[in-house]
């Protein structure tokens, strides 16, 4: 009264294999798609540090009152040269009348394989109380790095001193 189970071990041992087969298949996809976001995070990384950079240069030129930046003429281009002079002495309010705007970058640098553009977007000058005081102007600067891969970063920031 045996009968012949051959064909039923047969079904199982391919269920089995094609279980095994779909998960080896899915550890697969999922080191792949790991893979792709750590690279994707690594580009980031890699843009934001150009933005960084370029917020230190922008820094250091407001910092030393410097209407250019600290770097080689052929990495870098200041396409209005007399709006960034304004943009550095006066307030936000009396940029129109030399027809400065903030449509375009006040600083065009090439950092690596990144293009970085500066712009200042404001500029609050206040003035002292006492007369021996000193004036604080308080900057708001956008730099925008990216390169020719799609990989971008932006950094906004308020900087303040007083001259």
């Amino acid at each position: 009264m045996r009968k012949n189970q051959n064909g039923i071990a047969l079904i199982i041992v391919i269920f089995i294999s094609a279980l095994a087969l779909i998960l080896v298949g899915l550890m697969l996809w999922l080191i792949l798609g790991s893979t792709k976001i750590s690279g994707m995070s690594s580009e980031y990384k890699t843009a934001q540090d150009a933005a960084k950079g370029a917020s230190n240069i922008v820094i250091s030129m407001l910092k030393f009152d410097s209407s250019t930046p600290d770097l080689p003429p052929d990495y870098y281009t200041i396409p209005n040269p007399t709006c960034m002079t304004i943009k550095l002495e006066k307030p936000s309010i009396a940029w129109s009348n030399w027809n400065c705007s903030n449509a375009n970058p006040d600083i065009i640098m090439q950092l690596g394989s990144y293009k970085v553009y500066a712009t200042i977007v404001l500029t609050q000058v206040i003035l002292p109380e006492k007369n021996n005081a000193l004036d604080t102007y308080f900057y708001t600067v956008k730099i925008h790095a990216f390169n020719n891969k799609n990989e971008s970063s932006n950094i906004a920031f308020v900087y303040k001193i007083s001259r």
